[in-house]
């Protein structure tokens, strides 16, 4: 510690004034003894800013939570992970983003009753979705409880009748569905969630706001409708039924067609009885003829033909890997509802769809298409349980838990290998 004052160090010792002198003090001459000299250099003890507690004044409560620093809720940051990695991809394939989607938008609308069974309900999906990739089971049982008071709000809400939205409504849903395909809780679940959504979308059709919202929404329901008809759940009438309108036939001509034909699936291999059971003549012709001017726009497009690269099909973008799988699961719908007989020319053309089939989804394998890993489901599902080559068969049951099994999406990719499993014990298929 240095010293206080700048007497030298002898004074110090005898504790004697010392008059500072240099280079020798005289106390130190007159006791005949040696002196070091004063300590050189200016001595500073500022005190003025201590005080005792006693007088000091106590902090304000106002000032102490000034000095907290702002911590960030950790269910905000599953959100926004939630809306960055799985909302803002659900409609755009690719590299970037093509078109702000649906999903995107419509967590955009603002607050209005029902509202809060929204936010609860994507609080709960996301944690779902983060959780079920990083493996965190505690973060999954948290989820489906925020899932179980959600849904407890959502129907408190529709009770009430008065005043609500049925955008809000309607995405509630929608936001379910997307927790049942991440996190399964009952097996008919998903399609109860669809189901609701489907009449929910009626009566937001009434309202003339957020018509590309609405147009996405209505996409979306119609190829899940399909796939789970192709996976053998028994859907309600009223979730069927419906036809997209025409402004929605010139986005995707082919939703309306796979709808229909997966209603002529399910009605011929499931024994499922629904209102449609006739099609219009020539229904079929048409199905193919869209199916094949879809390819020919496809492969014509600069950047999206396909060419052979290490024996396996590559692509330019997501998008036309997607479009062909699903044309080619058309025509495989075509085949199975229109023959009896599978061998021969019938069977060489499943064989040939469920090829093109299984290399446009090796090809998504090696990428992160996000949200359409939900399109993929439906193809790998038919070629899973009906392709004539076992092999085949073994691929997309690889690919089906394997690819979609490991992703966020896993309870979908269970419902799926439950559903092949009892149509081969059904049919006696075996690999």
């Amino acid at each position: 510690m240095p010293p206080r004052n700048r007497a030298c160090q002898t004074c110090r010792q005898k504790r004697r004034k010392c008059d500072f002198t240099l280079p020798e003090c005289q106390q130190c001459l007159r006791a005949n003894q040696s002196c070091p000299g004063p300590h050189r250099g200016p001595i500073f003890v500022n005190q003025t800013q201590l005080i005792s507690d006693q007088y000091a004044a106590k902090a304000s409560r106002l000032d102490a939570e000034k000095c907290l620093t702002k911590h960030v809720s950790s269910e905000l940051i599953d959100s926004e992970a939630f809306v960055g990695h799985f909302v803002s991809s659900c409609t755009s394939f690719g590299t970037g983003m093509t078109t702000r989607s649906w999903l995107s938008a419509l967590n955009d609308v603002p607050e209005q009753n029902g509202r809060p069974a929204f936010s609860l309900a994507l609080r709960a999906t996301a944690l779902a979705f983060c959780a079920q990739a990083e493996q965190n089971w505690s973060a999954a049982a948290k989820a489906r409880s925020d899932y179980g008071r959600a849904l407890a709000l959502h129907a408190k809400t529709l009770a009430q009748k008065a005043d609500l939205s049925m955008l809000s409504m309607l995405g509630t849903s929608i936001i379910m569905s997307f927790f049942e395909a991440v996190s399964t809780t009952t097996s008919h679940a998903y399609e109860e969630h669809l189901n609701a959504a489907r009449k929910l979308l009626e009566t937001a059709r009434e309202q003339e706001n957020y018509n590309a919202i609405l147009d996405g929404i209505e996409l979306h329901i119609q190829y899940q409708i399909a796939f789970r008809l192709i996976a053998g759940y028994a859907l309600s009438d009223g979730s069927t039924l419906g036809q997209t309108s025409e402004h929605i036939s010139q986005i995707d001509p082919l939703a309306n067609l796979l709808v229909d034909l997966s209603k002529l699936y399910a009605s011929k291999f499931h024994k499922t009885a629904f209102v449609m059971q006739q099609v219009e003549d020539g229904f079929m012709s048409k199905v193919v003829t869209i199916c094949k001017a879809q390819e020919a726009d496809i492969l014509t497009m600069v950047g999206t033909v396909p060419w052979m690269k290490d024996t396996e099909m590559e692509y330019h973008d997501a998008i036309a890997a997607i479009t062909l799988a699903t044309l080619s699961s058309l025509r495989m719908l075509v085949l199975l509802t229109s023959n009896t007989n599978f061998g021969g020319v019938v069977g060489e053309l499943l064989k040939s769809h469920c090829s093109t089939i299984l290399q446009a989804a090796t090809c998504l394998a090696r990428h992160q298409i996000r949200c359409a890993w939900l399109r993929m489901y439906l193809p790998l599902t038919l070629v899973a349980m009906h392709s004539p080559v076992s092999a085949q068969r073994a691929r997309a049951d690889n690919l089906l838990i394997q690819w979609l099994g490991k992703t966020p999406l896993a309870g979908l990719s269970l419902a799926a290998i439950e559903r092949i499993r009892e149509f081969r014990n059904m049919c006696g298929t075996c690999d």
